[in-house]
């Protein structure tokens, strides 16, 4: 390829990076206007109860006011439910999302859950997932 080919092969994809801007814009531009309202928010009780009741090998580590636990998706569903509220909060910010009231998906239940929490008071200020057996 000679240098000229690819300069022009450069310039162009520099012309077409220039008016990725736009068409992303207008691409968050819809979805915002097929955005449900997000869920409103788990009682937080239900998520104390939650974590309270896994058990101790779940809890991985505890320091400064903070744990980190291990969870089954049937462990905490009512936590799933608000990391599914918060997961959505975060996409649009970034003008993405699933534009449901909530992102979880049926992938939610082949993961486990690695989430840290403020102790006693269970508010989640992270959260990871990722699968844990062989999906078909």
């Amino acid at each position: 390829m000679t240098v000229n080919v690819q300069y022009e092969i450069h310039t162009r994809r520099t012309y077409l990076l220039a008016q990725r801007p736009a068409v992303v814009s207008a691409i968050a531009s819809d979805k915002a206007k097929s955005n449900r309202p997000i869920a409103p928010a788990v009682a937080s009780h239900l998520i104390e109860h939650e974590v309270a009741a896994l058990l101790p090998e779940q809890r991985l580590a505890e320091s400064n006011g903070l744990e980190i636990y291990l969870a089954e998706p049937g462990d905490i569903p009512a936590g799933l439910a608000e990391i599914g509220r918060l997961r959505e909060i975060a996409f649009r910010a970034e003008g993405e999302g699933t534009g449901r009231d909530c992102d979880l998906d049926s992938f939610d239940t082949y993961y486990q859950h690695l989430f840290i929490c403020r102790a006693m008071t269970g508010g989640f200020l992270a959260h990871i997932a990722w699968p844990v057996r062989e999906m078909s």
